[in-house]
């Protein structure tokens, strides 16, 4: 038997960054590439800026260009190419990221260095510190998938803050928590109620519509004072001079064309007080530009997809009610370009709660938002377009064509669509197993009573655990 040695590509920010030196304690590790914010601590053969890669800055790309791109390597990565083009709409207003050429221009530049990068170093192991969505990681992803080389990557389950800040591994972003079916049909069969943590329990608050106990209130639980508004101007300038080297004058221009076209987009009229006793949707857009839905929702990152879906396929008598998201202005002026409103779409008002428009649905719509777990923790069905923890818990739906709606909303007002409290125990109980207690997203660290050294050992320890056998 031979033995086999690590050669990681590891891409991981804030503390994380530190992560490679406990994965070299515990395995083989022969080299550790690093892609961060900032130089670890860590012994390292390799380090990458991370806004660099994602804007293809590449100062030694001639060092990574023997192998040039055709159609053999390019239409296996068709997919990939769409879905990266849609991310660089987070930058849209960077290095001419305006057009389409600038936007091809930097794909093409990625895919030939990290292809070759792969190659050059004998990569055998990519490691991502969250779900890949800031272009570079994504293909890097769709990169090892065509290389046969081995992805993990760390994503959250829903946050509560101060209880539950959860994460699990995944190896493939259409696949999360394969393993969770089996656990939850074995809860089942007990035909009794499964114990769950702590950790788990605190989920049932989401029954009381707690808004500041999720990530969607975080924000909401730091007061406003002199101190924090110095602290965040200080952010402000400082961000200014990170994003200056990557920003032309056209760039500017684009930005202030933009801006000035954007302000004469109409927001569509809006309900203060939706009529509850309807039959109806209710479907929480998402905020974007995010992981959430690009790349976790695919193709249904236009979330008119979902919308023109439900009104060629709802009974006429049902309403769809749509809620703008809370951050900033509720709604992408993409969005609200290529959306179409008929008779029984409703958009209501973004400060009316939206407990109500749960408690009262027929069904929940989201790509992987916190309101469809909400809805299955309150016993309510879940109509779900992208790919998330839950996507497996009973009664959500989980939809990639019109023929899966159709047989979801037969169900459901069938009445062959109901959850039970048994089901949720089991369900929980089976999450418990499959996740567990650390963060990566730097803003929770401060809702933990855990150091960022015990969350580098925790997820440390479960990346282990997943890598590839070490004998072959």
């Amino acid at each position: 038997m031979k033995t086999k040695y690590y050669q990681i590509l590891l891409f991981a920010n804030g503390e994380k960054r530190e992560l490679g030196g406990y994965l070299d304690k515990k395995t083989r590790v022969r080299s550790l590439h690093l892609i961060s914010d900032k130089q670890p601590k860590c012994k390292i053969n390799n380090f990458l800026y991370f806004r660099d890669c994602s804007l293809g800055k590449f100062s030694n790309l001639d060092d990574y260009s023997q192998n040039p791109l055709d159609n053999t390597i390019l239409n296996k990565l068709k997919h990939c190419e769409a879905t990266s083009l849609k991310m660089m709409e987070r930058y849209r207003f960077f290095c001419g990221l305006y057009t389409y050429e600038g936007r091809i221009n930097l794909y093409h530049r990625q895919v030939l260095y990290w292809y070759n990068y792969l190659k050059k170093h004998d990569i055998n192991q990519l490691i991502l510190s969250n779900v890949p969505h800031v272009i570079f990681d994504y293909i890097l992803y769709c990169l090892c998938k065509q290389l046969n080389i081995q992805c993990l990557m760390l994503y959250r389950s829903s946050i509560m803050l101060g209880d539950n800040i959860s994460l699990y591994l995944l190896k493939d972003i259409n696949s999360h928590l394969a393993e969770i079916s089996e656990l939850y049909m074995q809860n089942i069969q007990t035909s009794s109620k499964r114990v769950i943590s702590r950790r788990m329990s605190s989920y049932f608050e989401l029954r009381n519509a707690n808004q500041t106990k999720t990530n969607k209130g975080s924000n909401t639980l730091k007061k406003l004072n002199f101190k924090r508004i110095l602290k965040h101007l200080k952010y402000k300038y400082k961000l200014v001079l990170h994003w200056q080297k990557y920003c032309s004058l056209s760039d500017i221009l684009f930005r202030l064309i933009e801006f000035i076209r954007s302000s004469s987009i109409k927001e569509p009229p809006t309900l203060d007080k939706p009529n509850l006793n309807r039959k109806y949707i209710y479907f929480p857009l998402h905020y974007q530009p995010e992981a959430s839905s690009c790349p976790l929702g695919d193709n249904y990152v236009h979330q008119d997809l979902i919308l023109d879906l439900l009104q060629k396929t709802l009974p006429s008598e049902i309403c769809i009610y749509v809620k703008g998201h809370n951050i900033k202005k509720g709604y992408s002026k993409e969005y609200l370009l290529r959306q179409k409103c008929d008779s029984r779409t409703h958009y209501i008002n973004r400060k009316y709660n939206g407990f109500n428009l749960l408690e009262k649905c027929l069904a929940v719509v989201t790509i992987t938002g916190t309101p469809g777990w909400e809805a299955f923790m309150n016993r309510k069905p879940v109509i779900m377009f992208g790919n998330y923890f839950y996507q497996t818990a009973p009664n959500v739906f989980k939809i990639s064509n019109q023929g899966d709606l159709i047989e979801a909303i037969t169900k459901i007002l069938n009445g062959r669509a109901k959850t039970t409290e048994v089901m949720i125990h089991a369900y929980l109980n089976a999450l418990d197993r499959c996740t567990f207690q650390g963060w990566v997203d730097n803003r929770y660290s401060s809702f933990v009573d855990y150091s960022p050294k015990e969350n580098n050992e925790n997820i440390a320890k479960q990346l282990i655990d997943n890598l590839a056998i070490d004998e072959q």
